[in-house]
């Protein structure tokens, strides 16, 4: 069974997911490990957790009770093609997405109707199976920026000590992109090794 860890409560195996909190589901961003446990909500934050340790890029999801379905949204895009594959063979198409009025979005869903009977553990089990079916694959759909557009678009400075010690810790010394997260840059690096392998 699932092995759930929250910060709010410590649910059991038989908590039900009308005790579910709305988090906002991060909606649109790019995560972190630490953004899923503040930002998606828990019966599918493990099944998360595992798409983003292995570098696939969710762009929704939810799991309250306020439109009874809980979903995890995969962007298709940035799947590789053994994934794709993969998804296919499961039984998932994309479809477009609007990630804003002017913007949208392939990807595909990943659902489960739910009512009030359900327990977190349950829905947790569920996509967390779905998830460790894929495949881990290059983190390339990960933001990354030149110099000028980290100074012109986030407004950091290159004489700004502050703001320089930041930057160096942003930079991909092979690239010379900098990206948004630390974390992200790690995953960047970890695959590069895992590639010479």
């Amino acid at each position: 069974m699932t092995n759930l860890e929250f910060s709010d409560h410590e649910p059991t195996e038989k908590t039900l997911i009308s005790q579910v909190e709305p988090m906002g589901g991060g909606f649109g961003y790019s995560l972190t490990s630490e953004l899923i446990d503040q930002m998606i909500e828990e019966p599918v934050r493990p099944a998360c957790h595992i798409l983003y340790d292995k570098n696939i890029q969710t762009f929704d999801s939810g799991a309250n009770l306020k439109f009874n379905t809980a979903y995890i949204a995969i962007v298709w895009d940035t799947l590789s093609e053994e994934n794709r594959e993969i998804a296919r063979v499961l039984g998932f198409e994309p479809e477009l997405t609007g990630a804003s009025r002017d913007v949208t979005v392939e990807t595909f869903l990943i659902e489960k109707p739910i009512d009030d009977s359900m327990t977190i553990s349950e829905v947790a089990d569920f996509f967390n199976s779905i998830a460790e079916k894929f495949q881990p694959q290059a983190p390339d759909w990960l933001p990354h920026h030149t110099i000028d557009e980290m100074e012109g678009v986030f407004g950091y400075s290159r004489n700004d000590p502050t703001d320089e010690a930041e930057l160096v810790e942003l930079c991909d010394q092979t690239t010379g992109f900098y990206y948004e997260e630390p974390e992200h840059l790690q995953k960047v690096q970890a695959w590069r090794e895992q590639d010479k392998r």
